[in-house]
C-alpha cells in the first residue's frame, strides 16, 4: 500500500497536531515543511489542496465542515461520524462543495492479504 508521499503528483506539505513538540518530530521525521497546531489553520494554508481527517471520530464532522467550506477535498478514516445524522450533514456538505470525499477503510484487503 501507497504512503501519500509515494503516490505520483502528490506531495505532503502540512501536518496539523496539538502538541507543538509531537508536531516538530512528525514535520522531520517526515520532511514535512508547514506545521499547525489548529486545524483551521492548517486547512486555511493556500497550499493544501486536500485533507486527510485522521483524528478522534467527534471531531470529523467539524473538521470536514471546515474544509468543504474552504474548498479543500477530504479523505475520512473510519469510522466516519458518531451519528448517521452525521455522516448525512457531512454528505451533504460535501456534495454541495463538488469535491471528493472518501472514507478509508483501512482493513478491507487485511482478509485477502492475511490468505
Amino acid at each position: 500500500m501507497a504512503r501519500f508521499g509515494e503516490l505520483d503528483d502528490v506531495q505532503v506539505v502540512a501536518f496539523c497536531r496539538r502538541d507543538p513538540d509531537a508536531l516538530a518530530e512528525m514535520q522531520r521525521k517526515w520532511d514535512v515543511p508547514h506545521g499547525f497546531t489548529d486545524y483551521t489553520d492548517l486547512i486555511a494554508h493556500p497550499e493544501v489542496d486536500a485533507v486527510s481527517i485522521v483524528t478522534p471520530v467527534d471531531t470529523h464532522m467539524p473538521i470536514s465542515l471546515a474544509a468543504f467550506e474552504a474548498g479543500k477535498h477530504v479523505l475520512f478514516e473510519k469510522p466516519l461520524a458518531l451519528s448517521s445524522d452525521d455522516c448525512l450533514t457531512m454528505w451533504r456538505a460535501a456534495e454541495k462543495s463538488g469535491l471528493v470525499h472518501v472514507t478509508n477503510f483501512n482493513q478491507r484487503g487485511a482478509r485477502l492479504l492475511a490468505g
